[in-house]
């Protein structure tokens, strides 16, 4: 069931068990083929890795899922990015990147595959109170990264917590829509009592 985290700018939610666990592990040893292959290819520098959904059918159906379930039509060039952090690493705070403006970044979608024994946590510090998320393996959180007229909302701000036991899996879908759907998803996820009672 989706949980509302933040009403507005920017709007948060969380969905605990998104996905079993039989999914996760699928997921989990697409993501490890992919970041090993990543770090072979750029000699270590294997944090993330980027991959079209369509390559797999368990992205193709996560990413459709996620669309299916924001009323959207499933986007048959979704790419998905698998990152995984260790131990006393962790994710400078920042906005995620906008790209194209044809296709504004509207939400992200990050799906825990593997939760770290403690630290981790995804912050907003700037939304009033500030917002700490703490991740468990098949739950997936869902932000909005811009506001009703489409500028990108820098409260939407985050950064990852050090690791301090552990590592933690994550793959992340950037949904990205032109200005009219864009601004539908966005009416629709702010008025949470509308969505929320239809998914």
């Amino acid at each position: 069931m989706w949980q509302r985290l933040h009403g507005r700018s920017p709007t948060v939610f969380r969905h605990a068990g998104f996905v079993n666990p039989q999914v996760v592990d699928a997921l989990v040893a697409i993501g490890d083929d992919e970041l090993d292959r990543a770090a072979a290819t750029f000699r270590g520098s294997g944090g993330h890795a980027d991959v079209p959904a369509w390559g797999y059918p368990a992205l193709d159906d996560f990413t459709g899922r996620v669309a299916g379930e924001l009323g959207l039509s499933r986007d048959p060039n979704a790419v998905v990015r698998f990152e995984r952090h260790h131990e006393g690493e962790h994710v400078a705070g920042h906005v995620d990147p906008d790209g194209d403006g044809h296709l504004p970044l509207v939400a992200t979608a990050l799906l825990c595959l593997v939760a770290p024994g403690s630290g981790g946590e995804t912050v907003f510090p700037f939304v009033d109170p500030s917002l700490s998320i703490r991740h468990e393996a098949g739950q997936l959180t869902l932000w909005l990264n811009h506001d009703h007229l489409l500028r990108a909302d820098l409260r939407s701000y985050h950064a990852a917590e050090v690791i301090t036991g552990g590592t933690k899996v994550t793959m992340t879908w950037f949904i990205r829509q032109r200005r009219s759907g864009a601004l539908e998803l966005i009416d629709r996820m702010t008025d949470t009592h509308d969505w929320m009672a239809t998914t």
